[in-house]
């Protein structure tokens, strides 16, 4: 054997060694991810239920920016969190309750919906009407609504216009305008007044 090389037997121990070496760091570092999850997690459960429940929040969806404004807000009306505790919690919400965090749930379809036929028609009994702007509704709105918050209340064009453009954004989504004229028509359409 040459001087300076080592024999592959040599080296098992130590590519053993560098192996428990990683997933030492890699298990040290997935639970510190999980420990600053949790505070942020306590953090706004105890903050946030000071002046209300966790429905509102658990019924919303927004990205980034959004909850950053929700969460803004509520510290200038008096909720108790500093800088770095802000941030914990905006991380938070907008990983728990963004978008694709799965639709907010409505349950029974109020009376008055355009959908509600005998009192017992559900989130998951609604079906789109076919037409051009279904697949939109299906892919965008849907990221964060059940079918049931959308369906269940008649607005005019002008109000279907404001929640196609203001949703998306919240959402950290961008719709080009003619989808969004779409989305428009077909949710006028089907649920205008």
């Amino acid at each position: 054997m040459k001087p300076g090389i080592t024999p592959y037997a040599a080296m098992i121990p130590v590519k053993g060694a560098v192996i428990t070496l990683i997933m030492l760091l890699l298990s040290c570092v997935t639970s510190a991810q999980e420990d600053t999850k949790n505070r942020a997690e306590q953090l706004y459960k105890v903050v946030c239920t000071q002046c209300h429940g966790l429905t509102p929040i658990e019924t919303t969806r927004d990205g980034r920016a959004g909850w950053e404004d929700t969460v803004h807000d509520m510290v200038v009306t008096g909720a108790q969190l500093n800088a770095g505790e802000m941030e914990l919690v905006i991380d938070y919400l907008a990983g728990r309750f963004g978008p694709g965090a799965g639709a907010m749930p409505t349950g029974l379809l109020p009376p008055q919906s355009p959908v509600q036929k005998d009192g017992t028609v559900t989130s998951g009994d609604v079906e789109l009407p076919i037409g051009e702007g279904k697949e939109l509704v299906q892919n965008y709105c849907q990221m964060c609504h059940d079918l049931g918050r959308i369906v269940s209340a008649r607005r005019n064009t002008e109000d279907w216009e404001s929640y196609a453009r203001n949703m998306p954004a919240q959402g950290d989504l961008e719709l080009p305008p003619e989808q969004i004229q779409k989305l428009v028509s077909y949710l006028t359409r089907h649920f205008g007044r």
